[in-house]
Formats: structure tokens, sequence, C-alpha cells
């Protein structure tokens, strides 16, 4: 009897999510909140430790860091978020997932 291969692991082949930034900067903890990684800004606390979210490619543990435009974010599971300006927000050729600080509910 032959056994089954597993498939091969592809890559997340999702577009990114397209954060328009409205303000000077936003933290990690609300960006995560906004973008729907995290269900609320207390939940940061506990996730991010050992989470292994990056920033530009560092992990970054800290609910606080200030992000800014043409910063990356990727937490393992999620779709790759990109902080982008307002003006860049949501190119016509391509869809994709656009937020921002307005979207808050």
């Amino acid at each position: 009897m032959r056994t089954r291969r597993k498939p091969k692991a592809t890559p997340n082949k999702q577009e990114p999510i397209r954060f328009k930034l409205t303000d000077d900067h936003v933290t990690l903890g609300q960006i995560l909140k906004i973008c729907g990684v995290i269900g609320s800004g207390g939940e940061a606390k506990m996730f991010l430790p050992g989470s292994g979210v990056t920033v530009n490619g560092e992990v970054d543990e800290r609910r606080g860091r200030k992000l800014r435009i043409g910063d990356r974010i990727l937490s393992p599971g999620f779709r790759l978020i990109l902080v982008v300006a307002p003006e860049t927000a949501a190119p016509e050729d391509q869809t994709s997932t656009v937020l921002s600080t307005d979207t808050e509910a």
C-alpha cells in the first residue's frame, strides 16, 4: 500500500493588507487590533511575547512600537500588513484590503 505524501506547504498568496496611515503614527497593538489579528488592545500584552510578530523583518514584542509609513508587519498565520500613505492605499490595478485608523469602531 502506498502512503500519501503531504502536499508541499505553499506560501500565503493573499494580497497584503494595506493600512492607510492618516495620522503621524500608529502603535503595533492598535494595528494588530484594527487588522483583526487580536480581538482587543489589551490582548496585545498577552499575544506579543513569543508570537513571532516581525516589524520590518525583526521580531518586536512592544505593543507601543510606533509604526510609520513604509513599515511591514508580519504575524505568523496572518496576512502581511503594509503601512502606506493615504494616496497609495488603494491602487486601481490591484485588489487588496485597505484599512485605516478611521476604520476603528
